[in-house]
């Protein structure tokens, strides 16, 4: 598995002390028996087993290992830029949520883990200072009142606000009261302009886009065969597909009317960007490489300003950055 991606693995390896750098010079440190320490472990012993096969289990699950590797590999890369931007010390008390929950933002965790939602707060606002605004402001983590967005940052001249919501559940109902918290926040706020951002993190099924094909044989005990695509534009366009019928059901129970009332006259753009986080595997020199699925879906429930458009496509190309 990933046998042509040796220079990747030693990158790694050398990202986990970079980040550890940087978090000491916040006084902060990577807590011992934390999933944070764990996660920086799993990918120091995956390049061992890189370089020694004979410790590796073939008849192992490793998706989730290798999950862990590449959303860990996307945070730390995230942080690590943000911390080039002067307002980076305002991030402070979302870092020190990363020892008290898994940091993931490519997998399912908990409706009781409110932590990795703040974790989530955290991902975008390094996004943001990546883009080089000069003002951040990020809503207290510990005492958040709901009275404001997550986010509020100044990008292209405006106050942009972003309400950062983690779906936990794919009902309508559900996603539309999510949509609506985001807009008041926004709303109440001191930003000129915004949109809700919500995760789909916890409700897409993973395993579509990396598939174990011998399943049956695979829980009987067979080791297993993992999927791998020709193309990353076959799983693109399952997480589209996935995203589109999430808005047609929204639409076709709430109603558009019912959803554009949300966003009349408020400072909300009406509609939300979607994050669309997974792993899948693509097939690269005749090899099969993990890779990450990672971008904004714009989901519009009528005209979004080009100025909107804009932000997104700036936030979606510090999505695609690896280093």
């Amino acid at each position: 598995m990933l046998a042509d991606q040796f220079y990747t693995f030693f990158e790694a390896e050398k990202l986990v002390s970079r980040f550890e750098d940087v978090l000491k010079g916040l006084g902060l440190e990577i807590q011992r028996g934390s999933e944070l320490e764990q996660l920086c472990l799993n990918i120091i012993d995956i390049v061992e087993k890189h370089l020694k096969p004979h410790l590796r289990d073939p008849k192992a699950d490793i998706r989730d290992y290798f999950r862990g590797f590449v959303g860990m590999q996307d945070l730390m890369t995230k942080v690590i830029k943000a911390q080039e931007n002067e307002n980076f010390h305002q991030l402070i008390p979302h870092l020190k949520k990363l020892n008290i929950a898994n940091p993931l933002q490519n997998i399912r965790t908990s409706v009781l883990n409110q932590e990795n939602n703040k974790v989530f707060e955290l991902f975008v606002a390094t996004l943001c200072l990546g883009l080089n605004t000069d003002q951040i402001y990020v809503d207290d983590p510990n005492q958040s009142k709901g009275d404001n967005p997550d986010i509020i940052a100044r990008i292209d001249g405006n106050n942009w606000g972003f309400g950062c919501k983690a779906l936990h559940s794919q009902h309508h109902q559900t996603i539309f009261k999510n949509i609506e918290e985001a807009v008041d926040q926004i709303e109440k706020s001191e930003s000129e302009i915004g949109i809700p951002v919500l995760t789909i993190k916890n409700i897409v099924d993973h395993d579509q886009f990396w598939p174990v094909i011998n399943i049956q044989e695979f829980e009987s005990g067979e080791e297993p065969i993992f999927g791998s695509f020709l193309d990353l534009n076959v799983p693109a366009s399952m997480m589209n597909a996935f995203v589109e019928k999430m808005y047609q059901e929204l639409v076709s129970h709430i109603g558009i009317e019912n959803i554009r009332s949300t966003f009349k006259d408020k400072k909300s753009q009406p509609g939300c960007l979607i994050y669309c986080p997974t792993a899948t595997s693509l097939v690269i020199n005749q090899y099969p490489v993990t890779t990450r699925l990672n971008i904004f879906h714009l989901m519009p429930f009528d005209d979004v300003s080009m100025e909107c458009i804009s932000v997104m496509k700036k936030l979606n190309h510090q999505l695609q950055l690896t280093e």
